[in-house]
């Protein structure tokens, strides 16, 4: 096993190769311990891709990629439910996200974004009449945005600074968690697919949120 001098917060229990596990869920916790323990606690995550570690950077988050086991003094971040005490990172209902709403609040975004905003997707995932809707919106003054056209930087300023949001669901979204108040969300869901986890999470900065 590895030792490890500082104390561990290990997240490798959590899927990281996605921006709305980072942002949602994993990120939180990590500035949680960070500002309770110190700029030394140690942050092991499964192997990670270069965008995410990007991420991470924003945040001056250095994970540790390391699949072996530890030894080490092991943080635990404990809540209770009823008389039940439990870990919360990797609760199967609850994200990192709920227990720290304010998380992010206070953050600087030197660049301006559009308050109107339409977050489009290609591929698979794109609208069959996507150009209807982008007219649509276009009309009432929202501009498109393709977020993987975007530095992760330039992507955490356009959700700082969204104000009206038309969206298709997806992992894009997750960078709205960064805005302190919007009036409008509104977000497409594919056809066969239900999923609350952005509503819930974005419950207290939004207005009005219609699926």
């Amino acid at each position: 096993p590895r030792r490890f001098s500082a104390p561990v917060l290990d997240t490798r229990g959590i899927e990281p190769n996605n921006m709305a596990h980072l942002l949602i869920n994993i990120i939180p916790y990590c500035l949680y311990a960070r500002r309770i323990l110190g700029q030394d606690v140690v942050f092991l995550f499964r192997k990670l891709g270069g965008h995410f570690r990007a991420l991470l950077e924003q945040f001056a988050i250095e994970p540790k990629c390391e699949p072996r086991r530890g030894i080490a003094s092991v943080v635990k971040i404990r809540g209770t439910r009823g008389l039940a005490l439990y870990d919360l990172p990797g609760t199967f209902d609850c994200f990192g996200i709920h227990f720290f709403p304010r998380i992010y609040s206070g953050m600087a975004f030197e660049r301006r974004a559009p308050e109107k905003i339409f977050l489009a997707r290609r591929g698979l995932r794109r609208l069959q009449n996507h150009a209807e809707i982008e007219a649509l919106a276009s009309s009432h003054g929202y501009s498109t945005i393709y977020m993987e056209d975007y530095s992760i930087r330039d992507q955490t300023s356009i959700g700082a600074h969204a104000r009206h949001v038309i969206a298709l669901h997806g992992a894009a979204m997750a960078f709205l968690v960064f805005g302190e108040r919007m009036e409008s969300v509104v977000e497409v869901m594919p056809p066969s697919n239900y999923n609350q986890i952005f509503p819930v999470c974005l419950a207290g900065k939004v207005r009005r949120y219609d699926q």
